[in-house]
C-alpha cells in the first residue's frame, strides 16, 4: 500500500477533499486484482508445502441493517445520533452470529486449512495452512516473483473463492499474496522549495498559538528550509482558540495506522523540542511493521499529532505492508475501539484495490461509524490521477463513503489555497466503486 501523504512542511489538511458522484460504472468493472507489481520477476511456482496466512473477512448479518444504522448514528435530528455501539453489542447485532462462525471453520477445516481466531466485532476470521491445500481450497495457484526492489514473495494467480457451502457468509478472501501492491510503501519525503520566504506564514500568524512551542533548533530547521513549525501551523489553520480554552486533545486518544515503523528516539527527541510529555504506545499487528530505518512518515505522523494535539493519548498501530497486514491492521483498530479518531496516510489506487477488499473494508468502516469512531484518510499526492495512468482514478481507503478524505492545501503568505503544484496535488475525484452517498445529495459535477 503506497504511502499518500500530503508533503506538511507546506500541506495542511482539508476535509471532504473527496466528492461520491454517481459511479461510473458497476461495481467490480475493470477491477481485476493486479496481484503482480509492474517490474516483478518471475520466479516459478511456490513450493506446495509453504505455509499460508490470510484472512477471511466475515459478512455482516444483516448489511442493509448496518447501513441504515451508520446513516441513523451519524445523521443529526435521528432518534439514534450518536447511539454508538459497544464491540461487543455489535458484534450481537451486526456480526455473523456462532452458529455462522462455527460453519466457516467447519468448511475451512474440511479443506484441510486451520482456521485461527474471530475478531472481537466477528468480521475477521485468521486462517492459516500449507500453499497446496490452500490452492485447492480457494481455487487458485500461487507464484514466486522478486520485485524490481530486490523483494521476494508470492502471489495468488487468480481472484480466490471460498467454498461453495460458506458463499454467503463469506466477502473475501485478503492476503494470499506477499507481492501485491500493497507490499511496496512509496514514501514521498520533504522536498524543499527555493524562494520559500515568500510562502512563510506572516509574522502574526508566528505568533499567535499558545501550544506546544518550537525549541531555537527547530525554528532555525524551518526558517531555512521553508518549513512549518507546529506552533505556525497551529495558527494558521485556527487551533489558537481551542488551545486558549485549554482544549489540547486531552481525553481524546488518536489511532495512527502505520505499515512501516518509526524511530522512538526520534519521537524523543521531538517532545524534548517542544517540551510535550504525549503518550505514544505501539500496537503491533500481525507481527508488526518489520524492520526500516523508523526516519520516514510514520515519525512525522506521530509528531504532528504530538505537535497539535500534545494532550491526546497516541496508539500507534504498526502492520506490515502485505494485503493481510494492511486489511488487518484496520480490523484491529476497529476491534480495539480504544480511539475516537483514526489516521491515516497510507492509500492505494482504487483500481488496484479491487471491489472485494474494498467491500471488506468498507464493513469496517460501517463499524467504525456505529462505535463512533472518526476516520480520516489522506486523498492522495497525485490528484486526479491516483493510478498514474492518465485517467480520472481517486484512492482507497478515502473514497470510501465512511471514511473523511483529506486533501492538501498550501500555505502562500496570507492566502491557504489547494495545493496543486509542481510537487503534486491533492486528491479527489469520482469513485468508479461507490456511488454517492445521501450525505452528498445536492452535489452537482
Amino acid at each position: 500500500m503506497e504511502k499518500s501523504r500530503c508533503r506538511r512542511w507546506l500541506v495542511l489538511a482539508a476535509t471532504a477533499a473527496t466528492v461520491f458522484l454517481p459511479a461510473a460504472a458497476a461495481e467490480g468493472a475493470g477491477f481485476t486484482p493486479l496481484h503482480i507489481p509492474a517490474g516483478a520477476r518471475h520466479l516459478g511456482a511456490l513450493a506446495q508445502a509453504t505455509t499460508l496466512h490470510a484472512t477471511l473477512a466475515l459478512a455482516p448479518r444483516d448489511v442493509a441493517g448496518l447501513a441504515a444504522y451508520a446513516r441513523a448514528v451519524t445523521t443529526p435530528g435521528s432518534p439514534f445520533y450518536h447511539r454508538y455501539l459497544s464491540v461487543a453489542a455489535f458484534a450481537r447485532r451486526f456480526g455473523p452470529g456462532p452458529a455462522q462462525i462455527a460453519q466457516v471453520r467447519r468448511a475451512l477445516a474440511a479443506a484441510g486449512l486451520t482456521p485461527g481466531t474471530v475478531s472481537a466485532s466477528h468480521l475477521t476470521l485468521s486462517v492459516t495452512g500449507r500453499a497446496h491445500v490452500a490452492a485447492a481450497a480457494f481455487s487458485t495457484s500461487f507464484e514466486r516473483y522478486t520485485t524490481s526492489g530486490g523483494q521476494s514473495g508470492y502471489a495468488s494467480t487468480t481472484t480466490p473463492s471460498v467454498p461453495r457451502a460458506i458463499t454467503g457468509l463469506v466477502q473475501g478472501v485478503i492476503g494470499l499474496d506477499s507481492v501485491a501492491p500493497t507490499a511496496s510503501a512509496v514514501v514521498h519525503l520533504p522536498r524543499h522549495r527555493s524562494g520559500g520566504a515568500q510562502s512563510r506564514p506572516s509574522a502574526a500568524a508566528d505568533l499567535g498559538a499558545s501550544g506546544p512551542h518550537p525549541c531555537a533548533a527547530a525554528q532555525a530547521a524551518g526558517a531555512n528550509g521553508a518549513g512549518y513549525t507546529a506552533d505556525q501551523i497551529a495558527s494558521e489553520y485556527g487551533l489558537t482558540n481551542d488551545y486558549a480554552g485549554g482544549n489540547q486533545g486531552r481525553n481524546e486518544t488518536v489511532a495512527l495506522y502505520e505499515l512501516e515503523p518509526f524511530s522512538a528516539s526520534d519521537i524523543a527527541a521531538y517532545q524534548a523540542c517542544y517540551a510535550t510529555n504525549a503518550s505514544v504506545t505501539t500496537v503491533p499487528v500481525d507481527g508488526g511493521a518489520g524492520r526500516g530505518s523508523g526516519s520516514g512518515e510514520a515519525a512525522m505522523d506521530v509528531e504532528d499529532v504530538i505537535g497539535l494535539a500534545p494532550g491526546a493519548a497516541i496508539k500507534v498501530y504498526e502492520g506490515p505492508a502485505t494485503g493481510a497486514g494492511a486489511y488487518d491492521t484496520y480490523s484491529r483498530i476497529v476491534s480495539d475501539n480504544s480511539a475516537q479518531v483514526v489516521s491515516t496516510a497510507w492509500g492505494l489506487c482504487e483500481a488496484l484495490e479491487g471491489a472485494v477488499p474494498a467491500a471488506a473494508e468498507s464493513s469496517l468502516f460501517q463499524e467504525a461509524a456505529v462505535q463512533g469512531q472518526t476516520i480520516l484518510a489522506a486523498a492522495g499526492d497525485l490528484g486526479s490521477d491516483d493510478c498514474g495512468d492518465h485517467r480520472q482514478t481517486v484512492d482507497d481507503p478515502a473514497s470510501q463513503p465512511w471514511v473523511t478524505a483529506v486533501g492538501g492545501t498550501s500555505l502562500q503568505g496570507a492566502q491557504n489555497v489547494v495545493w496543486n503544484d509542481a510537487l503534486g496535488a491533492t486528491g479527489g475525484g469520482v469513485s468508479r466503486l461507490w456511488g454517492r452517498p445521501s450525505y452528498q445529495d445536492g452535489i452537482t459535477q
